[in-house]
């Protein structure tokens, strides 16, 4: 509770110190849609180690630039496990941006947030729990117009231990998506 409570601290006081840049000449909004191959440690009951497993599923990111640098970031993710598992994500944070470099071509980006996955069945439709999600990545956006660009990243999501079942550090995770801007 503490540490939520610290996370929305920083996160406000960011943000409140982000507002003057904010309202003076950068405002936009970005929606990146894409696909994620993700891997997630399932730790069966009885198991003495972690069994790393492939998934994939949908990814969106929705960006809200406070400057040309700084960003609140929205990450959601729904990806298919074990053939009648699904994770659900929800994280929250920030992005730190370099715009346009490279001729106006790339801008590259780091991002950290907190958050909370669920676990749901498909076959019973029940929720499995939820639990903590950590997530941070780093990527970069290959802008194609002033209103698209193509989104390449990498990351890693750390899951609370509390469901035993899925718990813990995932592996890489690699998206690759399409970005769409609305403003300046």
């Amino acid at each position: 509770m503490l540490r939520r409570l610290a996370f929305l601290f920083l996160l406000s006081s960011a943000l409140v110190g982000a507002r003057p840049a904010w309202s003076q000449d950068f405002s936009r909004f970005d929606m990146a849609f894409g696909y994620t191959n993700y891997g997630v440690n399932d730790l069966n009951e009885g198991a003495t180690a972690a069994v790393s497993r492939r998934t994939h599923g949908f990814s969106m990111q929705t960006d809200i630039n406070l400057t040309r640098w700084f960003t609140f970031e929205y990450a959601l993710g729904a990806f298919g496990q074990n053939n009648d598992v699904t994770l659900l994500t929800n994280t929250f944070g920030a992005k730190l941006v370099a715009r346009d470099v490279v001729d106006g071509r790339v801008s590259p980006y780091v991002s950290a947030g907190g958050g909370v996955g669920s676990f749901m069945s498909d076959r019973s439709y029940y929720s499995l729990g939820s639990t903590s999600a950590l997530r941070y990545a780093g990527g970069i956006d290959l802008n194609m117009s002033p209103g698209t660009a193509l989104r390449l990243e990498a990351g890693r999501m750390r899951l609370g231990d509390n469901l035993g079942r899925a718990g813990g550090q995932s592996d890489l995770s690699v998206t690759i998506g399409i970005v769409i801007s609305l403003g300046p």
